[in-house]
């Protein structure tokens, strides 16, 4: 029988490929530490339901980081993302809850395929799912110390650690959203 580490490993996997697929871009780091800035995070909610996060804040000052997660937790509660899959802040920022993290984006996914079934991105297999339970704060410390994140001398901008120019094509479509009349 496969060990609940393992399974959990593979999970995040998944999470972080369909997430790259939704994006259209390769996240070069480890996925929580790709996520902890927040602008990920709004750009796949804004792909789902476009302009819905107006402002996303592409800085490298925590507070600003900050901010991006809470729009996305924000957003996924207005979704209809069930509250107990909803993840805090600082559940990812600091690395205390990874487990909730990925409760909560396999909760958004799951909310994606019930309300808007219509919607033809990538989709991610819900299908064989782990249990999902809240992980020890001291593993999470030890796996990700403060000031752990993506840093720019290996993944390019700080806050991105994909790179900027694989974002180019997705930033335009969100400026071009945010200034449209529409919404």
């Amino acid at each position: 029988m496969e060990n609940r580490a393992t399974t959990n490993e593979t999970f995040k996997e998944r999470v972080k490929k369909w997430i790259e697929e939704m994006l259209e871009v390769r996240i070069e780091c480890e996925l929580m530490r790709g996520l902890k800035d927040g602008t990920v995070l709004c750009l796949l909610f804004n792909r789902v339901k476009p302009g819905c996060i107006r402002t996303i804040h592409f800085s490298d000052r925590p507070f600003r980081q900050m901010e991006n997660v809470s729009s996305f937790i924000r957003a996924l509660r207005k979704f209809g993302v069930p509250e107990n899959d909803v993840f805090d802040t600082v559940d990812l920022f600091q690395h205390q809850n990874e487990e909730l993290v990925l409760r909560g984006l396999q909760s958004f996914a799951r909310v994606i395929q019930a309300k808007i079934p219509e919607f033809r991105g990538p989709r991610l297999d819900l299908r064989s799912t782990p249990p999902l339970r809240p992980s020890s704060i001291q593993d999470s410390y030890e796996l990700y110390p403060p000031d752990s994140y993506c840093g720019s001398s290996d993944f390019g901008p700080k806050l991105l650690p994909f790179g900027l120019k694989s974002l180019k094509p997705l930033l335009e479509g969100h400026r071009r959203i945010l200034s449209s009349k529409n919404y």
